[in-house]
Order: structure tokens, then C-alpha cells, then sequence
């Protein structure tokens, strides 16, 4: 099957201009990608199994591979609609539960639950009515709680270097902290997002 995912990172110890030219570009993102992809499986190796062999697309206008020093405006829009993507994700999950409830004709969803004697009475209700989905709401919460989980880690952000401002920032999670959003729009250069294809 597979999942993706993008990906906030750093360019680690490259310089913008290691990115011109295609050759150069290639083997630099290609170099980041399979560092990226193992310090993944260490790091979530109870979510990651392994990377599929897949290579981002290098088109200049790439929804799979968006580098800092070339689209900073994109690479900003990307990172300020970040955490609330995230956010209006979870809502909507919720909101589809809600409406369930409402269809069965309760007023809280714990009074909903209560009613089911059988656990998987519940679930089994509300995952024959899509859009509601006990197991989507369950992976929107997580990423909600800044937990990565197979299925619907769409997004992490694994950044390891030092700010503009001296800090060392060790950000490995789903919600992008502030201090880290805050040097991405203004130094996108050093950034890139990359999707990877796991299972």
C-alpha cells in the first residue's frame, strides 16, 4: 500500500548554492532524502516499517520537493498553514463524529458511546458512514497531540541544526514549534520539504 508524507527539514550542512544545477541538485536532495529516510526508521520504527524506493519529483514547480532557497514564498505558505491544516483536520473528524451522533440522536458524544455496550458496536457504526471514522479521528487526534502514527502521519518536521538566533533546535514531531516557524519564514534557504513514501 503505502503512505506519504512531506516533510520539514533542514538542508543540514549544504550551502543554497549546492542546489544549482540539476546534477548537483539531484545528488544533494538525493543524499538528504536517504539520511532523512534513516533517521526516520530509527527514530519511528515501531510506525515506519521501511521506505519505498521512490524519488521525489525536481520539477521547479514540485508539490514533492519544495526547497527553501529557491520557492521561499512557497516553502513560507506552506509552514504558516501548517499546525492549522492540522488543527481544521481534527475539527473535521470531529465534526463528521458529531454529526453521527446527532443522526442517532444524541446530544454528547459520551452519552453516544455509553449506549454501546459492545465496544465494537461503535466502531463498526461509525465506520459504515463515511466521512465518520472512529479510526481517523483517532489518527487526526494524534497528529492534533503532536504524535506521529502510521496511516495519517502526513506531516513531520525532523529539523536538527542551529537557528538564526544561536539556539540549537532538535524539532522532531508533528506540530512545527514557534521558535522553529519563526526562522523558517525568515530564513527559508535553509529548508526544504520532501514527501517519502513508507509502509
Amino acid at each position: 500500500m503505502g503512505c506519504s508524507m512531506k516533510i520539514l527539514t533542514g538542508i543540514g550542512t549544504y550551502e543554497p548554492e549546492d542546489f544549482k544545477g540539476e546534477n548537483n541538485r539531484k545528488d544533494a536532495v538525493a543524499d538528504l532524502k536517504e539520511a532523512l529516510e534513516s533517521e526516520l526508521l530509527s527514530e519511528y520504527s515501531g510506525e515506519i516499517e521501511y521506505f519505498k524506493e521512490y524519488f521525489p519529483d525536481l520539477e521547479v514547480d514540485s508539490q514533492e520537493l519544495i526547497l527553501g532557497c529557491e520557492r521561499p514564498d512557497e516553502l513560507r505558505a506552506v509552514v504558516k498553514a501548517w499546525n492549522a491544516d492540522i488543527r481544521e483536520n481534527c475539527v473535521r473528524e470531529l465534526e463528521n463524529i458529531e454529526a453521527e451522533m446527532r443522526r442517532h440522536g444524541y446530544d454528547s458524544l459520551s452519552k453516544m458511546i455509553r449506549n454501546y455496550r459492545k465496544m465494537d458496536q461503535f466502531g463498526e457504526m461509525v465506520d459504515l458512514r463515511y466521512p465518520a471514522s472512529v479510526y481517523n479521528l483517532r489518527k487526526a487526534l494524534d497528529a492534533f497531540d503532536n504524535h506521529f502514527s502510521y496511516g495519517d502521519g502526513r506531516k513531520l518536521v525532523h529539523v536538527d541544526h542551529t537557528l538564526s538566533d544561536g539556539q540549537y533546535c532538535n524539532a522532531h514531531c508533528v506540530l512545527i514549534p514557534e521558535e522553529l516557524e519563526k526562522d523558517v519564514l525568515e530564513h527559508p534557504e535553509s529548508y526544504l520539504l520532501i514527501e517519502l513514501v513508507y509502509d
